[in-house]
């Protein structure tokens, strides 16, 4: 985040493009950028739910199973 001007600046200074596709690839980069704590906090929640049985000890495959379940519905339920 702290980067993301000068990365961009010199990005855009390597390519050329017309400024109809730059202000596109501006507009997607900073949109990228944003998005990024929000795709690591996915990461991290994805990552503890399914470790966390391991974490406590409890290596039954249907705790494990339950939680991949819950994880499953919780990212894509079914409408």
């Amino acid at each position: 985040m702290v980067l993301q001007h000068p990365l961009r600046l010199l990005g855009f200074a390597l390519l050329s493009a017309t400024p109809e596709v730059e202000a596109a690839g501006q507009a997607f980069y900073s949109a990228l950028i944003w998005a990024a704590p929000a795709t690591l906090v996915n990461f991290v929640m994805v990552g503890w739910f399914l470790g966390y049985p391991f974490k406590l000890g409890h290596l039954g495959s249907q705790e494990s199973e339950s939680r991949i379940q819950y994880l499953s519905w919780l990212l894509a339920p079914d409408f």
